[in-house]
Parts: structure tokens; C-alpha cells; sequence
């Protein structure tokens, strides 16, 4: 059985390109260092935007840099603060999540 559940984005860091792997083993990460499980995923994106969206990115991009066996992406605070110098940063979080939960089915109108 494959794991569809990937989303592979960028983010600028620094004005430089991170790359991120938002998969199960970044999602395992998430939940050891921010004590957040899948299933509470939603709430804390819609009630902490603020922290989820970075928080999910330097998880995606310790994720990365482990599978390609590079260093990660340093302290975590240090990392928040550069996030938010780059507003396409958001988007790219954003679509990373949908990739990596898969996209829902557009109506099809015959409902």
C-alpha cells in the first residue's frame, strides 16, 4: 500500500529556499515537539494559525534534511521569525497540507 499522504514545498528562510517533506514521519515530529495529533490538526490550524503554520514547516523541513541527510533547519524560534519575513511562506504551508491530506472531490453537480 503506497502512502499518498505528501506534500513536498518550499519555503524562504533567510532568502534562501528550504526544502519541505510534509509526510507521516514530519506529522510524528509535530506531535513530539508541539504535542499535536492528527486529529487535533484542524482545530489548532483554525484556533493557532500562528504557531501551527511554522511549526508545520520546520517540521517539514527537518523531515527533508534527515531523509537527504543534511543538517535540519536550526532552532526553532530562529526559524518562526524568518517564516514570517515571507508571506508566500503561508500559501506554500497551505498547499503543502493539501497535498499531503489530498485535495476533497469538487461537486459534481448531481447531488
Amino acid at each position: 500500500m503506497l502512502n499518498n499522504m505528501r506534500g513536498e514545498f518550499a519555503v524562504t528562510i533567510n532568502d534562501k529556499q528550504v526544502e519541505c517533506n510534509l509526510n507521516l514521519n514530519a506529522f510524528r515530529l509535530l506531535s513530539q515537539k508541539f504535542k499535536v495529533s492528527l486529529q487535533g490538526l484542524d482545530k489548532w490550524l483554525e484556533g493557532e494559525p500562528l504557531e501551527a503554520l511554522p511549526a508545520l514547516a520546520y517540521c517539514a523541513a527537518m523531515n527533508a534534511a534527515v531523509r537527504a541527510g543534511k543538517a535540519g533547519p536550526g532552532e526553532y524560534e530562529r526559524f518562526a521569525a524568518a517564516f514570517f519575513d515571507h508571506e508566500e511562506n503561508f500559501e506554500a504551508v497551505t498547499q503543502g497540507i493539501e497535498a499531503a491530506f489530498g485535495q476533497e472531490d469538487e461537486p459534481t453537480g448531481k447531488e
